[in-house]
C-alpha cells in the first residue's frame, strides 16, 4: 500500500473524533505502518515529547494568565502539544488529516518511558479531522493558533485529497484560514522548515519527506519547494512575513534558527534543518 492509499483509506469527512473509529490494536499497528511508510520514526517520540513540553510553556505564557484561553493546534499529530497544553491549563483542540494521529491524539496517554503516545479508551481530548486549507470551524473561534512542523509538509497532504493548488498558494490558505478563526487580538505561532539539510544533496531529503514527493521551506520573503532527494524545483520571491501580512496579521516576532535536535535521534536522512518561526497577531 502506498502512503496516498493509506492516507485516502484513513480519511473520513470532518469531524470530531468523539470514540475511536478503529480498535486500540489496530490503530497502534497502523500507527507503526504510517510512521514507517513517512520516515516520522526517525526522529523518534522523544522530540515530539519534548517539542509538547515547550509548547506548553510557550502558550502559557503568551495567554498571560487569561482562563479560558483556547488554542487551535493544526496538524496537531499524535497529540503531544496539546496533552501538554491541556496540563498546563489552555484549552486546545487537534486539527489532522489523518484519522490514525487524530484518534491517538484524541485518546493517547504518553508512556513515560518510551515517550511513545498509545492508545486510552479513559482519554477524551477534543480533536476533529479535517483540512487545514478549509477549517471546519467557525469565523473567531480560538484566542491562538499554532502550527508546529506542519507548513512543510502541507501541499503534498492536501494534493492527496484532489487539492490542485500550488505549494505557495496552499500555505497561502492555511495562513488565512488561521486568520479567520481567530478571534480579534489572537496569536498565531508558527514554526516551519526554512531551507533543507545542511549537506547538499541530503541522500533521501529530510527523514520525514521520504515517502513525499515535495515539501516547502518558507524565509522571510522567499520560498523554495524541494524534491525528496532535497532539489530545489520551484522558488518564488514570496516568503512567511509576506503571506502573514496579506492576510492581515502583524508580525510581531520573525526570526531563523536551528533545530535542537538530539544526537540519538539524528540518522542518515536527518540533519539538522534550519526552521523558521513568527509570531503575529490579529489586528
Amino acid at each position: 500500500m502506498t502512503v496516498e492509499e493509506f492516507m485516502k483509506a484513513r480519511y473520513i469527512p470532518e469531524g470530531r473524533i468523539d470514540s475511536a473509529q478503529m480498535s486500540p490494536q489496530q490503530i497502534l499497528y497502523e500507527r507503526e505502518l504510517f510512521r514507517k511508510r513517512l520516515g516520522t520514526n526517525n526522529m523518534g517520540p522523544n522530540v515530539a515529547y519534548n517539542n509538547g513540553v515547550s509548547s506548553a510553556k510557550r502558550w502559557a505564557e503568551l495567554s498571560g494568565g487569561r482562563r479560558p484561553y483556547k488554542v487551535l493546534d493544526i496538524g496537531c499529530g499524535e497529540g503531544y502539544d496539546i496533552h501538554f497544553m491541556n496540563g498546563a491549563g489552555i484549552t486546545a483542540i487537534g486539527l489532522n488529516l489523518s484519522v490514525v494521529e487524530a484518534e491517538l491524539a484524541a485518546h493517547g496517554r504518553i508512556d513515560e518511558i518510551t515517550k511513545l503516545m498509545m492508545w486510552d479508551g479513559s482519554v477524551n481530548r477534543d480533536v476533529a479531522v479535517g483540512s487545514t486549507l478549509s477549517m471546519p470551524f467557525p469565523a473567531e473561534s480560538f484566542d491562538g493558533v499554532a502550527s508546529s512542523s506542519m507548513l512543510c509538509m502541507v501541499p503534498y497532504s492536501e494534493r492527496l485529497f484532489g487539492s490542485s493548488e500550488k505549494p505557495i498558494e496552499s500555505v497561502r490558505k492555511v495562513v488565512k484560514e488561521s486568520f479567520r478563526v481567530l478571534k480579534p487580538g489572537g496569536l498565531l505561532d508558527i514554526s516551519t522548515l526554512a531551507r533543507k539539510a545542511d549537506k547538499d544533496p541530503v541522500p533521501g531529503g529530510y527523514g520525514f519527506t521520504l515517502a513525499f514527493d515535495s515539501f516547502i521551506g518558507m524565509r522571510e520573503h522567499s520560498y523554495d519547494v524541494y524534491d525528496d532527494g532535497g532539489y530545489v524545483v520551484e522558488s518564488g520571491n514570496i516568503g512567511l512575513r509576506d503571506l502573514l501580512e496579506d492576510a492581515g496579521f502583524k508580525v510581531q516576532k520573525l526570526k531563523i534558527n536551528k533545530e535542537d535536535v538530539e544526537d540519538d535521534e539524528i540518522t542518515d536522512t536527518w540533519e539538522t534543518p534550519s526552521f523558521i518561526d513568527a509570531l503575529c497577531a490579529k489586528v
